[in-house]
């Protein structure tokens, strides 16, 4: 029978505050069955723990005079436990304290099962020799036992066996453990960084109060949008005049994003894309201002990039989701400077048909990289003429334009021309037309300035004679321009 096996309630009571002393009480009763084996390391252990309690009993409440002690107080006694590093953070207990020469000192150190680890020989040593006439180490370097352990652990014997069996062991170890919080300082500095870069973003796509007035007529839109504030790169495909850019310079408006944009074509050069020397000096590339500044980057007909020339956006492209804070946020310039990519970085490419194949109706266009297309993938739109979205976002209350412009456009696709009715050409009938009104409403005279009907004229221009003649009889030419009719017309009204 041990000491421990029959405990007094005060000594459980002073037991139950100190949970060093508490584990090792519960690891001699593994060791010992209950107290039924005669085991050697739970005896260590009892008598640790007999002594602990026996030191720390209470005492009686009477005062006695104090005597003013001249010893030096040390900063650690018997049974405090000190850790070490060394591949795995390990507890050993100070089993055994010296004085000499005029301080405290570590002599023997044990572990958690009572095994002798180090005994400081030299101690003994030092205390019977002559003392040199070198100064003293400072009590801070003596007194710490973590230096101390660190000086002597090569002292400790290797392939040291316990008397404990592997069960024992185990339950030791699992009783030990119960208690223990895994922290950050016991993480290796690989895991750290795993840690670090492993994020749980959460995103918040907010409701756009300002797309109303054109969200219904305009496809796609808070698809685009959304992708945008996802990080996914979006691509918009359709014919010329359908109004691909116009449709990328929307989102960026709601999105509140300034605008970076690199019109493609076979010259468009890399210096223009990621920088370089020009005579004038280094010119900064349009991608690395946009992805500095947190802009939206559209690239405008990219299908007409060459291939080689393409190949720079993919680092960039493949990075657009990345939060601004990973340590993989950054491309690099010609000159090798590093650029931490800012939040609200975004890109949206556009082009008349989808690069993977060459074709034959728009010829600049050119066949491109699958790691190129790779990054648009799953945010391709394709985008068709929309008369909705040009009646009541491009041309509001202006619907005799529009049919204008519809009947020149329907006669193309049943004639298959090669020819296009724009969103542009629609714009700029607006703005003449609305400029001409107000001149108009000032008193000018009309002979020398721009007209609506200049502008029909132009465009009309543009086709072969017969042509000419087949889209002013669809149009009612004579009706409306000969004269200038259409300003005695209500604007807002289909004269067909």
């Amino acid at each position: 029978m041990y000491y421990t096996s029959k405990l007094t309630a005060d000594e459980k009571k002073l037991l139950a505050t100190d949970t060093d002393i508490s584990d090792a009480y519960d690891t001699i009763k593994v060791l010992s069955d209950n107290f039924e084996t005669d085991d050697p390391d739970a005896k260590e252990l009892d008598g640790m723990v007999k002594n602990w309690l026996k030191k720390n009993k209470p005492k009686a409440t009477t005062k006695k005079p104090t005597k003013k002690n001249t010893e030096p107080k040390p900063k650690f006694k018997v049974g405090d436990l000190v850790s070490y590093f060394h591949d795995n953070k390990v507890k050993y207990i100070i089993d055994e304290i010296v004085s000499f020469d005029g301080q405290y000192h570590i002599y023997k150190i044990i572990d958690e099962n009572s095994k002798i680890l180090i005994i400081n020989e030299n101690l003994l040593k030092k205390r019977t020799e002559k003392k040199p006439n070198t100064p003293n180490p400072t009590p801070k370097d003596e007194q710490n036992p973590e230096a101390l352990i660190k000086q002597l652990l090569e002292q400790i014997a290797a392939g040291q066996k316990g008397q404990a069996s592997p069960e024992q062991v185990e339950a030791i170890v699992k009783n030990i453990l119960k208690n223990r919080k895994v922290c950050f300082d016991d993480l290796c500095a690989d895991l750290l960084k795993v840690i670090n870069e492993t994020q749980n973003v959460k995103i918040h796509i907010p409701k756009w109060n300002n797309t109303k007035t054109f969200k219904n007529d305009t496809p796609n839109l808070l698809r685009i949008i959304d992708d945008i504030v996802l990080g996914n790169n979006v691509m918009l495909i359709g014919g010329a005049g359908t109004g691909k850019t116009f449709l990328a310079e929307k989102v960026a408006s709601v999105t509140g994003l300034e605008v970076e944009t690199i019109n493609c074509n076979q010259f468009t050069s890399p210096i223009e894309i990621n920088g370089g020397q020009t005579i004038e000096g280094y010119q900064e590339g349009k991608l690395i201002k946009a992805w500095r500044d947190g802009k939206l980057l559209i690239l405008d007909e990219l299908p007409k990039l060459d291939p080689n020339t393409a190949g720079i956006l993919n680092e960039a492209l493949a990075k657009t989701n990345l939060p601004e804070n990973s340590e993989r946020a950054y491309i690099v310039n010609t000159r090798g400077d590093r650029f931490k990519k800012k939040q609200g970085f975004a890109v949206i490419a556009t082009g008349n048909v989808y690069p993977n194949t060459e074709s034959t109706a728009y010829g600049a266009n050119n066949k491109q990289d699958l790691s190129l297309l790779d990054r648009f993938t799953g945010s391709v739109y394709e985008i068709e003429k929309n008369p909705d979205f040009e009646k009541k976002v491009i041309l509001p209350g202006y619907l005799f334009l529009w049919a204008i412009a519809d009947k020149i456009r329907t006669l193309i696709e049943v004639n298959k021309w090669e020819a296009q009715v724009s969103i542009r050409l629609m714009e700029t009938s607006l703005r003449v037309y609305l400029a001409e009104k107000e001149a108009i409403k000032q008193g000018e005279k009309m002979e020398d300035r721009k007209t609506y009907k200049d502008v029909i004229d132009s465009f009309i221009w543009t086709f072969t004679e017969v042509q000419q003649v087949e889209v002013k009889r669809e149009i009612n030419y004579g009706k409306h321009f000969d004269k200038y009719q259409y300003r005695d017309l209500n604007i807002d009204k289909n004269p067909f």
